[in-house]
């Protein structure tokens, strides 16, 4: 599993200086406009689309074919990529937090505990979307390959967008009283729950994911 790990990274080493210089964009202009969510957005997006580049590799090089030669099962190999997204979720994470303090601080807001804690709010957020993200498209890069899988992207990012502009068109949001809604509800508890449910349908989605690659023919 580790040798696997390590072979994904060895590979995306290649883009480090990509990665790197975008990574920095994203952090300017974060630093500019001071949003944090901003910056949380589209840090957690870019690095989600590490695993794809990663399918990308081993597509081109025919990897699969020859890791199947290996005594490796075909569980491990799927295993492999799922840890690399929660590697790539543990990485902008943390990268998303250290650009939320740098943005808080040059906006003299450190002292503000109802921004730190509405920052702390949107990167739980942006990270659940950024696993959801990555447990709908894996199952479709084992699928339909990697170049595939890019057209499902889009359809990711796009639906949500879709669904938003049309609850605000068709439901008058003004008239909701999410204060009463929420009234004795712990904020808390709702984000414990969204995240065992996504950590759960995280682990659906490799299941499903083993399953269509023990039926792959190489």
């Amino acid at each position: 599993m580790k040798g696997l790990i390590l072979k994904d990274l060895y590979n995306l080493k290649a883009y480090a200086k990509q990665y790197i210089l975008t990574l920095l964009m994203f952090a300017f202009i974060g630093f500019v406009i001071g949003s944090s969510a901003y910056s949380q957005g589209l840090v957690t997006l870019y690095l989600c689309m590490m695993p794809v580049t990663a399918f990308s590799l081993d597509e081109s090089s025919h990897w699969d074919r020859y890791a199947l030669t290996m005594p490796i099962g075909r569980k491990d190999l799927v295993a492999a990529k799922y840890v690399m997204v929660l590697i790539t979720i543990g990485s902008a994470f943390i990268l998303s937090g250290i650009m939320t303090v740098v943005i808080r601080f040059r906006m003299g807001e450190s002292t503000d505990m109802q921004g730190w804690m509405a920052d702390g709010l949107s990167l739980a957020i942006i990270l659940i979307y950024g696993l959801l993200f990555c447990s709908v498209l894996l199952p479709f890069s084992f699928k339909f390959g990697a170049e595939r899988a890019r057209m499902i992207i889009i359809l990711i990012v796009l639906i949500p967008v879709a669904a938003i502009f049309l609850i605000s068109h068709l439901v008058d949001l003004d008239r909701i009283d999410l204060g009463a809604l929420l009234a004795g509800i712990n904020p808390l508890f709702i984000l414990a729950a969204v995240v065992l449910v996504t950590f759960i349908l995280f682990g659906i989605s490799y299941m499903i994911s083993c399953r269509i690659y023990e039926k792959k023919e190489f």
